[in-house]
């Protein structure tokens, strides 16, 4: 599971914590985005996740609804 985190100009954010948590077991896992705003988790369980981004001075960003199967 990988993306690109920007603001609401489509500016990068460097340094933003991104954290992912399986709503089924709680398995949470979290990275900070590269220089390019660039994340990646990249072994998960299968499951359904929810997403967060939290950078000093934005509001935190939530997805739910997140599932990821065997092949994706």
């Amino acid at each position: 599971l990988g993306g690109i985190v920007v603001d609401s100009s489509g500016a990068l954010l460097p340094d933003a914590k991104v954290t992912v948590r399986n709503v089924e077991t709680g398995f949470a896992q979290m990275v900070s985005t590269g220089p390019a705003g660039s994340y990646l988790f990249s072994r998960l369980p299968v499951g359904a996740y929810s997403l967060s981004v939290e950078k000093q001075g934005f509001s935190t960003y939530v997805q739910e609804g997140l599932r990821l199967t065997v092949d994706q």
